[in-house]
């Protein structure tokens, strides 16, 4: 009962609900009306009353009401109301018109249906009240303007009355538990498409596609962050694109400042040329206006501006917590009652995606370890092979002399090749191992692979570093190890560069690694952006992806002939 009542007036209009339900609702609703103004037709035809007409005419429109559903896919919610309304006002001068006991039963018990079909009680309750004062006023236009006295509806509407807003009571409290259940099935909608062998990004894809069509939003933004390793990425979903990215540290805040519930909406309204805003709180079960300022940072508004917002946050096992943002529903699914569906979805669907979540965390780890099983392995065995091989060939090359050239050069040609798929081979096991870098010995770290690539492979490397210590979390300083040591492969294998140069250094106020070579530049002239490389498609993905990962910026200056210099810039304050 006192959830009954904490709903509020017509709450049930207001629920988002999947829209093939509410088609097929209407489908059987107009096959119902038609089916009804053929028997009302078929019963009266051929007596020569006026309701003849009028009854010919509500045929046309249950007609009319079919070719408009079979035309038409989707329709606004308004347009439902607009239909139930015209529901009433057609039911109301019929049973004027008509006068008759049996039309007056049908024709409310229909009227109240459809309310209890298409919603709850309080619908069904006020389309009670609805149609009685409209009965009540068009009795008076009718026959008071038109005939000397009262109507004969009158007399046995009266005594009716009782009876009718019995079943009309009744009709009420089956459709609101119609409606419980209805909702019930809905939230666990959501439940059912959290499944962990989807995938954390699929199953967001899936979610954000279904709140988009329930709540009509423009779009709806997921932010996951792991306070234990300090990461958090975004999925941002639109009604024509999805896509997920990594959040920079400096950046969580923008989507992880405090909130004042777990559950809360805001309208944006416009007044005398300022935004202002109207907060609102689900807690304990009850929606109240926040008379506080709103908290909402400033960074996040120009990110993402909004009239209505809708927002629920979860914290799950592990250090996760999930936010979800649901930007500009249609009005009438972001009241209280879009905010309730919102608040139980997300706690319904909590645990199988904290299942998800965990598992991936889980997979990672195993993924870790088996790729550094298969580097031990790769490093124990093939390479020491092939390493072995060489030997025995440079041994046999030294054996032949002088006298056999031809064949000396041909071992120098096998030589060269095993030895190329040896680098090839130790760049492989490097990659495949994950590292994380104390930041006290990221520069160490830096230098060491400079040297270390100098001496294998003879092209003169060097490392400057302008900063004297390193503020940064192990995780990045291995994903920026990752991007050298990629940057160097690529400088062996395609630039036939003499010279490489590596720096880090600060510039406004931001991480600045950059990897310049003497070599023969790539295939463009000039200075690219992280956005124009992705736009063409240009420059090297794997350094890309992995700028990306850490919240970086990748940028390319080439000279066709003349060298090039790979940049990546990283905010001073990711942790």
């Amino acid at each position: 009962m006192e959830d009954f009542l904490s709903r509020g007036m017509l709450h049930w209009l207001r629920v988002p609900r999947k829209y093939a339900e509410v088609r097929f609702n209407e489908w059987i609703l107009a096959g119902v009306r038609l089916l009804l103004s053929a028997c009302c037709c078929f019963a009266i035809f051929g007596s020569g009353k006026a309701s003849t007409l009028l009854l010919i005419l509500y045929f046309s429109y249950s007609l009319a009401i079919i070719l408009a559903l079979h035309l038409r896919v989707r329709w606004s919610p308004q347009t439902h109301i607009g239909i139930h309304l015209a529901d009433i006002l057609w039911a109301a001068h019929l049973m004027l018109l008509i006068e008759s006991p049996v039309m007056f039963f049908v024709l409310s018990v229909f009227v109240v249906a459809s309310a209890g079909f298409r919603w709850g009680f309080w619908e069904c309750f006020f389309t009670m009240v609805c149609l009685g004062a409209v009965l009540m006023e068009g009795g008076v236009i009718y026959y008071y303007q038109f005939s000397s006295g009262p109507p004969k509806l009158f007399y046995y509407l009266y005594p009716e009355t009782l009876h009718f807003l019995a079943y009309g009571l009744i009709i009420g409290l089956l459709s609101e538990a119609k409606a419980v259940l209805a909702k019930g099935y809905a939230v666990g909608y959501f439940a059912d498409n959290v499944r962990i062998q989807y995938g954390i990004t699929k199953t967001l894809d899936i979610m954000c596609a279904e709140g988009i069509s329930l709540f009509g939003a423009t779009q709806i933004l997921v932010a996951i962050r792991n306070e234990n390793r300090g990461e958090a990425s975004l999925f941002r979903a639109s009604r024509t694109e999805s896509r997920m990215h990594e959040i920079a540290g400096f950046k969580q805040e923008q989507y992880f400042f405090p909130a004042p519930a777990t559950t809360w909406r805001v309208r944006n309204s416009i007044r005398t040329g300022k935004p202002q805003f109207r907060q609102f709180l689900l807690e304990a079960g009850k929606i109240q206006e926040n008379k506080t300022t709103c908290a909402l940072p400033d960074v996040f508004l120009a990110a993402h501006p909004f009239r209505l917002l809708l927002s629920a946050t979860v914290n799950l096992k592990e250090g996760w917590s999930v936010r979800i943002f649901i930007i500009d529903p249609l009005p009438i699914f972001g009241g209280n009652a879009g905010l309730r569906f919102l608040h139980e979805s997300v706690h319904a669907m909590a645990p199988a995606f904290e299942g998800i979540l965990i598992l991936g965390n889980i997979k990672s780890r195993s993924e870790a370890i088996a790729e550094g099983r298969i580097a031990r392995e790769l490093h124990d065995g093939a390479i020491q092979s092939l390493a072995g091989i060489t030997l025995q060939i440079e041994d046999l090359r030294l054996r032949a002399g002088t006298d056999s050239s031809r064949l000396a050069d041909s071992l120098i040609r096998v030589q060269n090749s095993i030895k190329n798929e040896i680098a090839a081979l130790r760049e492989f096991t490097q990659d495949l191992r994950s590292i994380e870098i104390e930041p006290d010995r990221f520069l160490c770290h830096l230098a060491g692979m400079a040297a270390k690539f100098q001496c294998d492979h003879g092209i003169e490397t060097h490392f400057v570093s302008d900063a004297e210590e390193v503020h940064l979390r192990p995780q990045v300083c291995g994903e920026l190890a990752r991007i050298v040591q990629e940057a160097l492969v690529n400088v062996r294998k395609h630039s036939s560069a003499a010279k490489v140069l590596v720096r880090l250094g600060r510039r406004d106020g931001n991480w600045v690694l950059r990897i310049m070579d003497n070599g023969r530049g790539f295939d463009f002239a000039g200075r690219l952006s992280h956005h124009d490389l992705q736009a063409s498609g240009k420059g090297p993905a794997v350094i890309m992806e992995r700028a990306r990962r850490i919240g970086g910026s990748l940028s390319i200056e080439s000279t066709q002939g003349g060298g090039a210099c790979v940049e990546i810039i990283l905010a001073a304050d990711r942790r």
